[in-house]
């Protein structure tokens, strides 16, 4: 059937679910949120001693359903400027029953 139902989770299913990037440190998290109509991608680093050093919040570009991009940083608290990323351009698909997250092109080991 070509107009059959597809089954997959859509980016909007993953509101509010915290998404943990393995980075070989303290490791940091994403969480896709929405305000006013509008979706948002806040990005947590976290420390050793500390719970979280650096948090961003990124604007989102939705691409699809199933596909979201993210790189400018509109908000961030205990950050300095001159160590704001130089490039970094995120991208989360829904693949099978999963999400994935790509850091400029390469993708992440993520864990819900």
């Amino acid at each position: 059937n070509i107009f059959g139902q597809d089954s997959r989770k859509k980016i909007k299913d993953y509101i509010n679910i915290e998404i943990q990037l393995e980075n070989h440190f303290a490791g940091e998290s994403l969480t896709l949120i929405k305000e006013k109509g509008d979706f948002f991608i806040i990005r947590k680093i976290f420390g050793s001693g500390v719970p979280v050093i650096r948090t961003f919040k990124y604007i989102v570009n939705y691409v699809s359903h199933y596909q979201i991009e993210f790189w400018e940083i509109v908000y961030t608290e205990t950050f300095d400027e001159s160590e704001k990323p130089k490039y970094e351009k995120f991208r989360m698909d829904i693949e099978g029953d999963g999400i994935s997250v790509y850091l400029n092109n390469l993708k992440l080991l993520t864990e819900i």
